[in-house]
């Protein structure tokens, strides 16, 4: 009777052990920063009450339901991606919630033993108030250099441009006299020239977007047009949207984001053949540039350089999705995807 009693008692107090420990790990999930969840299959299991917060549901009205529902496609796509790769880094995606709105957060799972088998644990975190004051901080940026763009172009540009107007004047007055100080002035003149190209690529450089309605795609074909020129690079543009009003905060993101994968194509995959496309479907936007370069070191992943890092932060900053992959025929394919409301009509 007494080894009976010890062994209840045994139990009791293992069960009790084993209560409050679960009652530990559920205050821990509660007061942690993040939402917790359990899949498997692409369904809930189980899910936290921040989590269930996050989406504007119950935890009770999720278990069951997929995941798919409370993303947007591209990162849904991202999400399976690096559960397949077994991929524990934090990233970046965009959730939806159950009226539709999107938010962006930050995420990262791992495989944990579940009843017998493997489940994904994942981990997530609403960023949105950090990314809005991040995008205030880079768009204030951005329209400092805008603005100081536009006064080289609109002040110094056309000043330049008169004197060199004036210059030529006089020039072909000298000349007409057969005079000796045509030709230092001649001189002049192609300085001047030489000046002008220089103020003008400048402003191009701190100004890549000038208007709303059509900058996103002019400040492609310009892109396109200085690689052919300074590098002699094949670089093509295609645009497929009809119409593609962005703002200028997020024309100049996305702008940015094409010129840092050519500019990092021409460095490191020496390609003959770039191809830069915009399309356009619903909502949804895609910007997509392709090169036949030698592709991405196999270390890729451990050495992401600033520009990749760059692109991606800047795809952070408008609710995008950004991905870098290798080519079959060669070279590198990064696309930028999302969903981004126009301004104007």
């Amino acid at each position: 009777f007494h080894l009976l009693a010890t062994d209840v008692t045994a139990r009791q107090e293992a069960q009790t052990e084993l209560e409050e420990l679960a009652e530990r790990h559920e205050a821990l999930i509660t007061a942690g920063l993040g939402g917790i969840a359990l899949t498997e299959d692409g369904l809930f299991l189980e899910v936290s009450e921040r989590f269930a917060e996050y989406v504007g549901c119950r935890p009770e009205e999720m278990v069951g339901q997929p995941v798919k529902g409370t993303l947007t496609p591209a990162s849904y796509e991202l999400v399976v991606e690096n559960m397949l790769r077994g991929d524990q880094e934090p990233y970046r995606v965009i959730a939806k919630r159950r009226d539709g709105t999107t938010f962006p957060v930050r995420a990262c799972g791992v495989d944990v033993p579940y009843r017998g088998r493997r489940v994904r644990l994942s981990s997530v975190v609403d960023v949105s108030e950090r990314t809005e004051l991040e995008r205030e901080v880079i768009d204030a940026g951005n329209r400092v250099y805008a603005q100081v763009g536009r006064d080289l172009h609109d002040g110094l540009g056309q000043s330049l441009t008169g004197i060199s107007l004036a210059a030529e004047s006089i020039r072909d007055s000298l000349e007409s006299h057969r005079s000796d100080q045509a030709q230092p002035l001649t001189e002049v003149v192609d300085m001047l020239r030489t000046a002008i190209t220089q103020t003008r690529l400048l402003s191009r450089a701190l100004a890549p977007v000038l208007d709303e309605r059509t900058g996103l795609r002019e400040a492609l074909e310009s892109l396109g047009s200085d690689i052919r020129k300074m590098t002699g690079v094949r670089c093509h543009v295609e645009w497929q949207a009809s119409q593609a009003n962005f703002s200028h905060d997020v024309a100049t993101h996305l702008f940015r984001i094409a010129q840092e994968a050519v500019n990092n194509a021409i460095k490191h995959g020496k390609p003959s053949d770039i191809e830069i496309s915009f399309e356009r479907e619903g909502p949804e936007f895609w910007l997509t540039i392709l090169d036949d370069g030698s592709g991405l070191r196999s270390d890729y992943q451990s050495r992401r350089g600033m520009g990749l890092k760059t692109m991606q932060y800047r795809a952070d900053l408008v609710n995008a999705t950004l991905k870098v992959v290798p080519r079959q025929s060669g070279g590198l394919k990064v696309i930028c995807r999302g969903a981004v409301e126009e301004v104007g009509g």
